[in-house]
């Protein structure tokens, strides 16, 4: 279950995105980092992401660590609900990194033309798998951000398409469960 379908109030929208893109753990290690003294800058170099990206871990693991876990509502009573990891791959986050972060430009010249080719053949694909609409593999590029509604730094994001996408694969996976 991703962090997106819980239903809690006091878990601000942005701790929920960065637990979805990256992970729990990866928050509260962050924010146990920054309390032990490092910096922003230090914590994101370790974690080989942004100084930014470092700031909004640290963040979310302080509302992670004030708020002592995730409620659930159920039928008539409420439970904590232990976190399910989901693996995520945001590709155009991943290519962007990549060509942000080299140390020297000389490090990414072998790496450009196959990046850049990569980028476009896997905007060929989520095409045809947006024309298909199968349930698995909308599921497949909602994970890996290939579609512009699910990748978060897009201005057209939308966390009810994401929330969907995972609704009809999860729905989809009963049905096969059950024949």
């Amino acid at each position: 279950m991703l962090i997106t379908n819980l239903k809690s109030k006091s878990m601000k929208n942005s701790t929920k995105r960065a637990i979805n893109i990256y992970s729990k753990e990866m928050c509260l290690t962050a924010y146990k980092e920054h309390e032990a003294g490092a910096g922003a800058r230090t914590i994101g170099h370790e974690m080989g992401v942004r100084t930014s990206t470092a700031r909004c871990l640290i963040k979310a693991g302080r509302d992670l660590t004030e708020n002592k876990g995730v409620e659930e509502e159920t039928s008539n009573s409420k439970i904590l609900t232990p976190h399910v990891l989901a693996f995520k791959v945001p590709i155009p986050n991943l290519l962007n990194e990549t060509f942000v972060n080299a140390v020297r430009p000389s490090d990414l010249a072998a790496l450009r033309i196959p990046l850049n080719f990569m980028t476009k053949y896997l905007a060929s694909v989520a095409g045809r798998c947006a024309e298909l609409n199968d349930p698995v593999l909308n599921k497949l590029m909602v994970d890996m951000a290939l579609y512009e509604q699910s990748d978060i730094t897009s201005t057209f994001y939308s966390q009810e398409m994401v929330d969907q996408t995972n609704k009809n694969y999860h729905e989809f996976m009963r049905k096969q469960k059950l024949s």
